[in-house]
């Protein structure tokens, strides 16, 4: 229960950073495989990415909050994984006892299902973000120290320059889901039906 309570707080606090912060990697990686996006406006994308145009002293700490937030979400969300969520349950008692009934496919149930795929790569993608960040900002790490972070980051260190559009992909658009079926079962927007059927 105290997981649920963290996890429920954090996503609350959480979500208009992460939202942005996956739209505009989405942006950035799409922008500039796919748009020849200009230096400049990758540049301004990334900056809004990183929390940059907050400050140079801001920056870190926006990334740590967005990318260790999403650590803790990932961590407090893996202990309410339950099998019969994502697999089905048993009949409880008679002759049906020995079948298994498959899971019923609810909001939570995507949101579970899209966890258990993307606990790993998340996880990663988040620590090999804020490690980018602090190596340079707190460490003083030239870019070219820490860019096999980035590479980890990106995707580029597993598939290739030719492929990290992709994995970022699977990964922006995951975490995107992740984030509207949070929403849904959080009641984040509330929308009003048309009227009562009579």
């Amino acid at each position: 229960m105290l997981f649920r309570t963290i996890h429920r707080r954090v996503a609350l606090i959480l979500f208009p950073l992460l939202a942005v912060s996956t739209l505009t990697g989405l942006t950035y990686r799409i922008g500039r495989n796919w748009f020849q996006m200009s230096d400049e406006t990758g540049k301004l994308v990334r900056s809004i990415h990183e929390g940059a145009y907050l400050g140079a002293a801001i920056a870190p700490g926006y990334v740590l909050l967005t990318g260790g937030g999403l650590l803790l979400l990932i961590a407090s969300g893996v202990t309410m994984w339950r099998r019969s969520d994502l697999f089905g349950t048993k009949a409880s008692a008679g002759a049906g006892a020995s079948r298994s009934h498959p899971p019923r496919r609810t909001v939570r149930w995507f949101h579970r299902v899209a966890s258990l795929v993307l606990v790993l790569p998340l996880a990663v993608t988040a620590l090999s973000g804020i490690g980018y960040r602090l190596t340079q900002s707190w460490l003083g790490w030239p870019k070219a120290r820490a860019q096999w972070l980035m590479d980890i980051h990106q995707g580029t260190l597993l598939l290739g320059k030719d492929y990290r559009l992709y994995y970022v992909l699977v990964i922006g658009v995951g975490l995107l889901v992740m984030l509207a079926t949070g929403a849904r079962l959080l009641k984040l927007f509330r929308f009003r039906g048309t009227g009562k059927a009579a």
